[in-house]
């Protein structure tokens, strides 16, 4: 209000001093000269006040939606951006994970190449000799029955016994294999002068040493075991499933760890042959070294969970 007044003042001595001058030199000053703009009124002035405030107002409430926006946006893309970090993260592992498969599968490739019939030649070996004592020993068995039948014919009762133990030993010596035992041949027999079984726990134990140290010294603990290998499938199933399943990996399981399951029937002793003991290899029991003797696995669930 003061300001209004104070240019309408203004405007009066403007328009005094344009009068004086057109009397002191008689020349009429040009209206446009000293023209100025119509002095609004007070309601006049404070409406456009408001108006302007108004228009202030809303152009800041869309200032602070642009912001808000912007904010929204901002907020989002940070989110995009850590979600696309974990999911490289992730993917890097994996890629780790697949990248440390290919070069494990490769160097388990070349111990089956090494290993795998070295190992099947010992399998077939051991397997021959069990079959070839148990085929001696049934030999003998069937020999030493047949004298006494023949020395005790007047027995009738002794004679038809021995006669049953005569033809069952005919018949599983006639048998592709070898009948299993639990402790039926260990010390029984071995009190009795049959040193059959105690030769072969000496033979065997000779020709695990010699297997571990031709097949299984010089490997690494990762291919040396069915646990460790199915390991390692085991972190390729868990990373990357799909993959898993794509590429049949677990189809392949079986021929992965064929070594290590050969060479766990390599101690395999269906004729009891751990409880028999020589006197005479005492010293060397001794010194014998049970370290690399594995665990029989049985089952795959007693390894990793396949379902």
């Amino acid at each position: 209000v003061a300001g209004l007044q104070k240019l309408r003042e203004f405007q009066q001595k403007r328009a005094d001093a344009a009068m004086m001058v057109e009397k002191i030199s008689g020349e009429k000053i040009a209206e446009d000269l000293f023209a100025s703009d119509p002095i609004p009124s007070l309601e006049e002035a404070l409406d456009a006040v408001y108006r302007k405030i108004h228009s202030e107002k809303v152009h800041l409430i869309d200032l602070q939606g642009r912001h808000r926006k912007l904010e929204a946006d901002r907020a989002e893309s940070q989110r995009c951006l850590e979600t696309i970090e974990s999911e490289s993260l992730e993917e890097n592992e994996k890629l780790d994970i697949i990248t440390d498969f290919r070069s494990y599968v490769e160097d388990l490739g070349g111990f089956h190449d090494a290993k795998y019939d070295q190992t099947d030649n010992a399998l077939n070996l051991l397997d021959n000799i069990e079959k070839n004592v148990c085929r001696a020993h049934d030999e003998r068995r069937l020999k030493a029955l047949r004298a006494d039948y023949e020395q005790e014919p007047e027995d009738p009762v002794e004679a038809r016994i021995a006669q049953a133990r005569t033809k069952w030993i005919s018949g599983r010596s006639a048998e592709d294999g070898y009948a299993t035992s639990d402790g039926e041949y260990s010390a029984a027999e071995d009190e009795g002068g049959d040193q059959t079984w105690r030769a072969l726990a000496k033979d065997k134990r000779k020709f695990l040493k010699a297997a571990h140290l031709q097949l299984m010294a010089d490997v690494s603990d990762d291919f040396s075991s069915v646990r460790s290998i199915c390991r390692e499938f085991q972190k390729v199933r868990t990373a990357c499933p799909k993959l898993y399943k794509q590429a049949f990996l677990g189809a392949s399981l079986e021929e992965a760890v064929a070594i290590p399951v050969r060479y766990q029937l390599l101690f395999w002793d269906p004729f009891n042959l751990s409880g028999t003991e020589s006197d005479d290899d005492d010293d060397e029991g001794d010194d014998e070294d049970e370290s690399h003797r594995p665990r029989i696995v049985t089952t795959v669930e007693e390894v990793m969970d396949m379902e």
